[in-house]
């Protein structure tokens, strides 16, 4: 008997959320052209290739407007970050946040179940090595804690990598 195969494909696109249809809203202005993204709240999304959207409450029970770090924290870790901080942080991990992802990243979780191929797409560029900034994202968080290669602009000309 085969083995059966299953593949994950995690699209996330930071601050893009389930939205009312209204005027104040870009995709709704849009239309058929936004679509798979345009998911509104009084509609079931229509996503190809038997996708699945499950809606989530951003705010995870924390006073305030969910912000990037802590909320990128509690997806990549499935740990609610901004009440692991009492409040939603916004820009990149602190330390607090940084030591989650290490602990509990889905690709640390993958590796250590032996799931492979675990890979995360996005391309850095030449300068990301050169000049490591400061402060990094969650999910580059993420893929150190892993120890993942990091994807190249080689990667992304050879179609094995996105870049935004």
């Amino acid at each position: 008997m085969a083995a059966k195969f299953m593949a994950v494909l995690l699209v996330f696109i930071d601050g893009l959320g389930i939205g009312v249809r209204n005027a104040d809203n870009p995709l709704h202005l849009l239309g058929t052209r936004a679509e798979p993204l345009a998911v509104f709240q009084d509609a079931e999304p229509q996503l190809p290739h038997n996708g699945l959207l499950v809606r989530t409450d951003a705010a995870l029970g924390v006073e305030g407007r969910p912000q990037s770090a802590s909320g990128q924290t509690t997806i990549l870790t499935g740990v609610n970050a901004p009440a692991a901080l009492g409040f939603h942080k916004q820009g990149f991990p602190n330390e607090t946040l940084r030591e989650i992802i290490r602990e509990h990243s889905i690709f640390l979780q993958l590796r250590r179940a032996r799931i492979a191929p675990n890979v995360f797409a996005n391309a850095y560029t030449p300068r990301f090595f050169e000049t490591r900034p400061r402060w990094v994202s969650a999910t580059t968080v993420a893929v150190e804690a892993a120890g993942l290669e990091f994807r190249t602009l080689q990667d992304l000309i050879m179609e094995r990598a996105l870049f935004h």
